[in-house]
């Protein structure tokens, strides 16, 4: 029997769920959530349910994933990490494979996201209640059938097809950064190489046929070479360590990145995002080869670092807009168009598409507590506590019927601001030694207390 195969959860997402938020341009932080059951419920229960939808999978066999602190804990106990969102704008960023054209999300039970990036509704709509009540929302309920009910349109950001980690032999490259080989040297030390498992190595759909990289070997690029890929070979504490990759084919990338540590963990990442203490140097092209003109030459640098340091490194190179999106730059470097789902290699799998509400304001938005067109039912900023996003991602079928996959994301929306007193010295008192303590107390979310002191009457604050 054939079926359509709706948008995955990309197997290369560099930050593991397919939604995440970010405020100030930081993924928020999480927080474990746990729920026990009564005496009556089963001790042998381990739910996927909430750890497939949230869209974090293995990135080889594309199964769910979950935190050794999460799933089923203890007896009766489950536990899931749940991200934390305070009262300033947030971003919704949502992240699928490579096969995705469109991405709708919807808060609850739907309400205007995306007005204030100028998608959807900005005035009212002739013919479209409520008609005393300004409803910014893109597919109100009694306008839109279920497929669309509460979603809000998205601006698309960029989609990348899948990422090649180079490898002296290349039958070793692999298309994710876990298992892909990795390159060692110390300052003032030795070096070494950890070989890549081969995971992915053909496929070459919207990627590198191959990706070279053998730190002692020649460069022989058209401009002046180096004597080895890696060079300095035994860098001291003072020198830069340049990192030269060979890609076959020409026009087949358009983005490198070396992926890099210094505190002896393993380098992981995507698509120039690291994970943990990784860290990302871009690498540009050079020229091309010059035996073969369609192989292409790049190169970057990794930083001087102190003696007795161990760094470790991957390089990957991958065809897609994330790099030009980064920097205003999407005509030098647009993004890719949908892989088929019926792409025969998987490589759809390994790439990724994002899209995102960005500049949401919890405080000023109008919710409708009952998901109807009564006014009457509404109440400005979001209330404190969990809520739930859901985004639906499409493959490209215009005039056709959707097929589209739904991931959820609980979160936890903390909307008041900390509160405290300064109880020492108290209001009017008068300092008269050269020293002082002040007592601050606040509630029990704070974790930390700024304070200034400043002269009455004037701007001038210590």
């Amino acid at each position: 029997m054939y079926g359509y195969q709706w948008p995955q959860a990309s197997q290369a997402n560099p930050s593991n769920n397919a939604i995440i938020f970010c405020q100030g341009g930081v993924v928020v932080p999480q927080i474990t959530i746990y729920r026990t059951d009564g005496t009556n419920g089963d001790p042998n229960y381990h739910p996927l349910f909430p750890f497939k939808m949230r869209g974090n999978v293995n990135p080889y066999t594309g199964l769910p994933v979950m935190a050794p602190r999460e799933g089923n804990v203890s007896n009766l106990t489950y536990a899931i990490d749940v991200p934390i969102v305070t009262n300033a704008n947030f971003d919704i960023i949502v992240r699928s494979d490579a096969s995705c054209s469109n991405t709708l999300v919807k808060l609850d039970g739907g309400i205007d996201l995306n007005s204030q990036m100028g998608l959807g509704p900005t005035n009212f709509q002739a013919g479209i209640a409520p008609t005393n009540f300004l409803d910014l929302r893109d597919n109100p309920p009694g306008y839109a059938d279920d497929v669309f009910l509460g979603y809000e349109q998205t601006a698309f950001q960029f989609r990348n097809g899948p990422e090649k980690f180079a490898a002296r032999n290349v039958l070793s490259n692999n298309i994710v950064s876990l298992g892909a080989e990795t390159y060692y040297y110390t300052i003032g030390g030795t070096s070494n190489v950890v070989s890549g498992a081969g995971y992915g190595q053909s496929i070459t759909n919207e990627t590198a046929d191959w990706v070279w990289h053998d730190p002692t070997n020649t460069v022989t690029s058209l401009s002046p070479n180096p004597p080895s890929q890696m060079n300095p070979l035994s860098p001291t504490s003072t020198q830069p360590v340049d990192i030269w990759v060979k890609v076959g084919y020409q026009f087949e990338i358009n983005t490198c990145f070396i992926y890099y540590t210094t505190d002896g963990s393993n380098p992981e990442g995507a698509f120039g995002i690291g994970q943990g203490t990784t860290q990302v140097a871009p690498a540009f092209w050079v020229n091309h080869d010059s035996v073969q003109n369609n192989i292409d030459w790049w190169q970057g640098t990794i930083p001087a670092q102190p003696n007795g340091t161990q760094v470790r490194y991957k390089v990957a190179l991958f065809n897609g807009g994330s790099y030009g999106f980064s920097i205003g730059n999407t005509t030098n470097w647009p993004s890719i168009p949908s892989i088929s789902d019926a792409e025969v290699s998987g490589s759809k799998l390994y790439g990724i598409n994002q899209a995102a509400i960005t500049n949401f304001n919890p405080t000023t938005a109008v919710v409708w507590l009952h998901n109807d067109l009564n006014p009457a039912n509404t109440v400005t900023g979001l209330q404190p506590g969990f809520h739930i996003v859901r985004a639906r991602t499409f493959l490209p079928r215009p005039g056709q019927s959707s097929v589209y996959n739904t991931f959820l994301q609980t979160f936890y929306y903390d909307g008041a601001l900390p509160t405290g007193v300064i109880p020492y010295p108290a209001s009017g008192s008068t300092i008269s030694s050269s020293s002082y303590t002040v007592v601050v107390r606040a509630d029990s979310t704070v974790t930390e207390a700024d304070f200034n002191i400043c002269l009455l009457y004037t701007s001038r604050c210590v």
